[in-house]
């Protein structure tokens, strides 16, 4: 029979650690829901067609996450029923060995002493977030992100993986020797509030009523639209902070289930006095759960850079905008002016509102077209459900895998 060897307190500070990393994923999935959702009731044409593509990203991190809440959960309990076990099996032997002494007349042994109930709590976790984290502008520039992340969503994968690596490295070769459990840092920590000043839209669209407000009468007479209306106020409304608050949001999610994934996988090297197949199905699961959770946060990552790349496209687009609509101010100027002089001015203008008006045709078309560019950046998205999606899949995958072994 193989040799069994365990820690009544490591065991037990390593259910409490799995009972902490399930309410840690509840607060992540909360935290999901609050900042990665648009919920926005005044929605213009381009965060219309976003809103059902966040919900769908939304949907499969949340439930991916309370998939990795429920495996925790699940590794808990088996935890707790192990050395349940383990306590009941030694009681036995213990009250075994007590009437076999008696009997023999040797006197007898004080009755059995439950371990639980003298094991030392687990303490608190011994890293968190910074206290600048997440409120540092130089840590966080969402246009500079997108700039990078435009060219390929996981440029920035090696660099995270490898320093995830080297961080989990030293803080393995830190806790192996220790003789209880530690949790290695609060995930939830990093699940800071986004904050977002940026305001390109708003400003456009105050800017726009500025630049075109006096003479957009002219157009509509014209054109028989209101160009403020239909090319600015109406594809253009909503709250754009939300976006740029939603792409930190997922990074900061990545971030969480990383550290969540960190101490996972710090489990196995912590409990050095555990020997046996128990042991070993143990650490199995917990390497499994890891690997699924580091998976995950690499997602939402990538969700994070697709959306920067809808933060970029709005920050051209705003530019040009402007721009085209400053030309066309102009241009409705200088008619209005030309149709006020008798006469002359009637004749010149009657050329001038057909050439004029063909220009800013040509400029509303531009609109449009950088209109349109968000709305591919947005159409990006569903490739990040997918990866997502994916990643989902994958952790229930693991989380199958996990409790299929451990019950062998």
């Amino acid at each position: 029979m193989a040799a069994v060897a365990v820690s009544y307190v490591q065991l037990s500070q390593a259910s409490t650690l799995l009972q902490r990393q399930r309410a840690h994923t509840d607060q992540m999935a909360t935290y999901l829901e609050s900042h990665c959702r648009l919920t926005a009731g005044d929605l213009g044409l381009v965060l219309r067609v976003m809103q059902p593509i966040t919900d769908l990203i939304t949907d499969a991190g949340a439930l991916a996450i309370r998939t990795v809440g429920q495996v925790s959960d699940w590794a808990a309990e088996t935890a707790t029923q192990t050395l349940d076990d383990y306590v009941r099996s030694d009681q036995e032997a213990y009250e075994a060995a007590r009437a076999l002494l008696a009997s023999l007349g040797g006197g007898s042994l004080p009755p059995f002493s439950d371990p639980r109930g003298s094991i030392p709590a687990l303490g608190g976790p011994t890293g968190s977030a910074d206290a600048g984290y997440g409120n540092d502008p130089s840590e966080y520039n969402g246009l500079a992100d997108a700039i990078v992340t435009s060219g390929n969503v996981l440029g920035s994968g090696y660099d995270l993986i490898s320093g995830t690596v080297e961080t989990a490295v030293d803080r393995l070769s830190t806790l192996t020797s220790r003789g209880g459990v530690e949790e290695r840092t609060d995930p939830t920590s990093y699940l800071v509030t986004p904050s977002s000043d940026v305001n390109m839209m708003e400003d456009l669209r105050w800017k726009a009523g500025l630049i075109l407000g006096s003479v957009d009468y002219v157009a509509e007479l014209i054109l028989g639209f209101s160009i403020l209306q239909e090319y600015v106020y109406k594809p253009l409304a909503g709250d754009w902070k939300r976006i740029d608050g939603a792409s930190q949001a997922w990074t900061h999610e990545g971030r969480a289930m990383m550290e969540l994934a960190s101490n996972f996988s710090g489990l196995p090297g912590q409990m050095d006095q555990w020997e046996g197949e128990a042991s070993l199905r143990f650490g199995a699961t917990a390497g499994l759960v890891s690997g699924g959770a580091v998976g995950l946060s690499y997602a939402f990552d990538a969700i994070s850079g697709l959306i920067d790349k809808v933060a970029l496209a709005s920050n051209l687009a705003a530019s040009g905008i402007g721009a085209a609509l400053q030309w066309i101010a102009n241009k409705l100027t200088r008619l209005l002016i030309e149709s006020s002089i008798p006469v002359a001015g009637w004749i010149v203008a009657g050329v001038e509102i057909i050439e004029g008006m063909q220009k800013v045709m040509f400029y509303l078309r531009l609109i449009n077209t950088l209109i349109t560019a968000i709305l591919d950046a947005i159409s990006d998205m569903v490739a990040g459900r997918e990866k997502l999606v994916q990643a989902a899949a994958i952790v229930e995958d693991l989380a199958n895998a996990a409790v299929t072994k451990a019950v062998r």
